[in-house]
């Protein structure tokens, strides 16, 4: 288990066993594990809260413990970028910078060198589409080769709880969501010609690069702010479903279809 530091954005979840990578290591594809609103690179892909993980000595993420296992040579990286809604610290991004400065982490990190799939969860997923537009929206000489690499080398999404549609959180009288430089992040979930255009060209795309595109949604409310007795559906399923691909329904709320 290899960790990067924060600061670097990428966390390597698993490698071959001989410390090498790409190439010399027989790496023939990544696979990158994209969190949404509140999450993490780890925390997002593991079952149970943080708490009851770190009590029980159980760290390992699923990615890890299946994926790794059965498929050695895939390269497992999860994306982390800094969206926490009530600890949120830092200077305001708006949702298109914040994806273009993921796109650049991606590169450093050799993906689009190889092919790619990515694995997202509710906004995660958004981002992954957005940077799939920004990649393919420039004209050659504009854009970096190593960001048209990842575009071209694209071959299947996973959505987990995505709000392709919107979803009423950014809609609704929760100001909290907006505090501390969230604003703009979050407006992003609201529907709108944004998300209808966005979802429009991620379909264009997908059929045009031929790639595959496998949806889950939640099928039960999550306790909003902790174990209140507050619930609610996040993400419906007319939303988490993009109107093309593969769909299921998942019997665990929003937080949960994930992990």
């Amino acid at each position: 288990l290899l960790v990067a530091g924060a600061e670097h954005h990428l966390r390597l979840v698993e490698s071959c066993n001989s410390g090498l990578v790409g190439r010399e290591c027989g790496i023939e594809a990544d696979i990158v594990f994209v969190h949404g609103l509140n999450g993490g690179p780890f925390s997002s892909w593991r079952p149970g809260t943080e708490k009851k993980a770190k009590a029980e000595g159980k760290q390992s993420v699923w990615p890890q413990l299946w994926l790794a296992k059965t498929n050695p040579n895939l390269r497992l990286l999860s994306l982390e970028y800094k969206t926490k809604v009530f600890d949120y610290e830092g200077a305001q991004h708006s949702f298109r910078e914040l994806t273009s400065e993921m796109l650049k982490k991606l590169s450093a990190a050799g993906v689009g060198q190889r092919p790619v799939i990515f694995v997202t969860h509710s906004m995660g997923g958004l981002m992954v589409k957005e940077m799939m537009m920004q990649g393919a929206e420039k004209d050659d000489e504009m854009t970096d080769k190593s960001i048209q690499d990842i575009v071209k080398n694209t071959k299947g999404v996973v959505f987990y709880s995505t709000p392709h549609h919107g979803s009423w959180l950014a809609s609704a009288s929760w100001n909290l969501l907006y505090i501390r430089g969230l604003k703009d992040i979050v407006d992003v979930l609201r529907p709108g010609p944004y998300l209808e255009e966005l979802n429009e060209f991620f379909k264009t795309f997908c059929k045009a690069q031929h790639v595959p595109v496998l949806s889950f949604s939640e099928s039960t409310q999550t306790h909003l702010m902790g174990p209140s007795i507050v619930k609610a559906e996040i993400v419906p399923a007319e939303s988490a479903y993009p109107g093309f691909g593969e769909f299921h329904m998942v019997e665990s709320d929003h937080i949960g279809v994930c992990k």
